[in-house]
């Protein structure tokens, strides 16, 4: 969707220069649209057609929900249905007391650094968090995070709550319903004015690269509670952004598409490849590339793994993908900065694990700049955009060689790699293991 604003991009200074601010606002009134709503939201975007269907999107869903919450109540009754829903989330806050229980009592902190904040280059942003668990209560202090941004890479305390809940999930129980219960138990604490609790008025819409780095250092900090489950970070969420004035398709365009990054391996495997980070694991996938193609002047020319990408360790991280555009007509591509801003931090690993390798975007064979913000495309012209990839776990020269042939073998590590990174030696004729030469290698690093 597209709500206005100067650019259809991520250079806002305020939520004013993000697009149109609606007040809560009825859409339905007596139980038919408002159609000064729709002609008020249709004025204000550059593709009136695809936002209209994203909002009436969201109504559907509400409707469906509505529908079978109706249903719920006509076969128990509203009294049983608010009765389960209430004692759903007691199990879930006694559950979570219950594995907080086992947890060793303490106190760990981790933090992460965004590279910039889209409109000055000469800051980096660090997330913080002081994870202090007692009994069977915990709380997440975000408050030694940086100052909020002027760029619009600010994250609002919902958000962020959501990340606390989602690392508690991944290093308790897995199995746990999500609900308010999880509220009833964790206490989270901010500070006004930084890049996690910024004041009215501050730039947040492009979230994202922050979100997922804040889930990636809960986990980080949690996992020192429990170090058998700790896993290196993913590689966040992202993707590419390009638009067009329509020259030859008769109509502005936005493409926007998210993208796959790859999860941190952990203690007993290898992290997930191709899929978006830590809190999209599930949810995103790149659109079908016959889409893009009906709906927009491109051709998607390649769509695979970035071999070499993952953190080596004794188990590797997830790995990143590579996707190709070739553009038709004259277009935009909007510039996010290297690896989703996180190229001075990277996707780290834990225990010995290396950090994974950033992407970025280059056109025709040429890394764009970071601070280039936006580059200019022609017809013919090939947009390859490399995503981040997931950290390793252990150290890679523990790592079984046969793993590192079978990953040579599948394209997921060169030969070169399996060298450099791995001290695995491939003869090149047989595609086997050299143990001598391996053995050798291997005895020199450590």
């Amino acid at each position: 969707a597209d709500l206005g604003g100067p650019q259809a991009s991520t250079a806002a200074r305020d939520q004013w220069e993000e697009g149109l601010v609606i007040p809560p606002t009825k859409y339905y009134v007596r139980g038919a649209v408002n159609r000064e709503v729709e002609r008020l939201v249709a004025a204000n975007s550059r593709i009136p057609v695809e936002t209209l269907g994203d909002l009436r999107g969201q109504v559907a869903a509400c409707r469906v929900g509505e529908e079978r919450m109706q249903e719920l109540c006509a076969r128990f009754g509203a009294g049983t249905v608010a009765t389960g829903c209430a004692e759903l989330m007691e199990r879930v806050a006694g559950r979570l007391r219950s594995a907080l229980e086992s947890m060793p009592d303490g106190v760990h902190e981790a933090d992460g650094v965004l590279d910039h904040d889209l409109i000055g280059f000469d800051r980096s942003l660090r997330v913080h968090v002081s994870v202090t668990k007692k009994g069977s209560g915990i709380l997440f202090d975000f408050s030694g995070s940086d100052a909020q941004a002027r760029g619009p890479v600010n994250v609002t305390p919902a958000l962020i709550k959501n990340t606390c809940y989602f690392g508690l999930m991944a290093m308790t129980d897995a199995n746990l319903p999500f609900n308010h219960g999880f509220a009833d138990v964790v206490e989270t604490r901010f500070r006004e004015g930084t890049i996690v609790c910024p004041r009215p008025g501050a730039p947040v819409s492009y979230y994202v690269p922050l979100a997922y780095l804040t889930a990636d250092v809960v986990l980080k900090a949690l996992g020192q509670f429990h170090p058998e489950r700790a896993v290196g970070s993913s590689g966040g969420g992202g993707g590419v952004r390009i638009v067009g004035a329509g020259a030859k398709s008769d109509r502005p365009w936005v493409f926007m598409e998210l993208l796959d990054t790859a999860l941190g391996a952990s203690a007993k495997q290898d992290g997930v490849s191709l899929i978006h980070g830590t809190l999209g694991v599930g949810q995103f996938r790149p659109g079908p590339v016959e889409i893009h193609e009906t709906e927009f002047p491109m051709r998607v020319v390649r769509f695979d793994v970035r071999a070499d990408s993952g953190g080596p360790g004794k188990f590797r991280g997830g790995l990143g993908c590579t996707r190709e555009y070739q553009l038709l007509e004259d277009a935009a591509v909007r510039v996010r900065g290297k690896g989703d801003m996180r190229s001075k931090m990277p996707p780290w690993g834990v225990f010995g694990g290396h950090a994974a390798r950033v992407g970025g975007i280059s056109v025709n064979g040429e890394e764009v700049p970071e601070t280039a913000r936006e580059v200019r495309v022609k017809p013919g012209d090939i947009v390859r955009v490399n995503m981040n990839a997931g950290g390793g776990y252990g150290d890679p020269l523990d790592r079984d060689p046969e793993l590192v042939l079978g990953d040579v073998l599948d394209g997921y590590v060169t030969p070169q790699g399996a060298r450099d990174d791995y001290g695995v030696v491939i003869d090149p004729d047989s595609f086997r293991v050299d143990y001598q030469a391996t053995e050798k290698l291997r005895q020199e690093r450590r």
